[in-house]
């Protein structure tokens, strides 16, 4: 699978986001938050970005996706895209 990851990957490159988001702006709504992964291939000529991944919802409609670099909480607190890859791991055995 490496080799034809390698093979077909467009930008091996990486940037981190830059991008911040208060989660307090958008209170009331549905927010579903992950660290990026790596993608398995990527066919964009564009780097991947890594950060926190951040979707949020008013009522059935989507109104945000993307990837940030810092994440505000409700609380004030920033999060932190470490704890958030170790929850995701430990959530599925790893």
């Amino acid at each position: 699978m490496k080799l034809l990851s390698d093979s077909l990957t467009l930008n091996p490159d990486f940037l981190t986001s830059d991008r911040t988001l208060n989660l307090g702006d958008y209170d009331g709504c549905q927010v579903k938050i992950w660290a990026s992964t790596p993608a398995v291939l990527w066919t964009s000529p564009l780097p991947q970005v890594t950060g926190i991944h951040v979707h949020i919802y008013k009522g059935e409609k989507k109104v945000l996706d993307d990837t940030f670099g810092q994440v505000t909480g409700l609380d004030g607190s920033s999060l932190d895209r470490e704890k958030l890859l170790a929850t995701m791991l430990e959530k599925v055995g790893c």
